[in-house]
């Protein structure tokens, strides 16, 4: 995940609330269209699915940047129940 966000994408918290819900990221981007290019290469990988970006999830901060939340399953991970 971290070379898919490469340096427009700061994550500052990965969680997964059960073992069968999908992971959440919590980060700040350099703007709005960057976390959009983050959901996309996300999209676009195969080992991640269900990729959910809310444009709701997407916060205006200072200066143009944005922090979102992300959601995405990865198929056959699991936490241990």
């Amino acid at each position: 995940v971290a070379n898919l966000a490469g340096p427009e994408i700061e994550i500052n918290r990965f969680y997964q609330a059960a073992a069968d819900s999908p992971i959440t990221i919590n980060a700040n981007a350099i703007s709005e269209e960057a976390a959009l290019r983050f959901k996309k290469r996300m999209v676009d990988d195969p080992r991640f699915s269900n990729v959910d970006l809310p444009i709701t999830q997407i916060t205006s901060l200072a200066g143009g940047k944005a922090a979102f939340s992300i959601s995405f399953k990865i198929p056959g991970f699991n936490l241990p129940k």
